[in-house]
């Protein structure tokens, strides 16, 4: 799956975004998508601006294209950078706490010039 399917899906397929916390005044949220009966997964950190209604990506943290456990990060609606992490996360449950415990250092990158 693109990224940008991930994302979609989170947002429209029974999937709810989790308030994580707040940055620079923006609710910082997770959305999580993991194929059933598939090892594949992905977990979006996202805000919504509620001015023109759109959600953003800040980062996925997935294993998706056939690739090892890795961060996409986001600047500026485009792909800025990539970390593979697979020696630290291995299953979803931990992906979703790797964005738990990073959303802010991902929110800090998102939101950098």
């Amino acid at each position: 799956m693109m990224d940008d399917e991930n994302f979609s899906r989170v947002l429209t397929d029974g999937g709810f975004g989790r308030n994580v916390g707040e940055y620079e005044g923006r609710n910082i949220l997770i959305g999580t998508e993991s194929g059933e009966g598939s090892e594949g997964f992905c977990v979006v950190v996202y805000w919504n601006d509620s001015e023109t209604d759109e959600s953003h990506q800040i980062a996925t943290v997935d294993n998706s294209h056939g690739q090892p456990v890795h961060v996409d990060k986001y600047r500026e609606g485009r792909k800025a950078d990539r970390e593979v992490i697979d020696s630290e996360v291995d299953t979803v449950y931990e992906a979703e706490q790797y964005a738990k415990d990073n959303w802010r250092r991902l929110a800090s990158f998102h939101f950098s010039d």
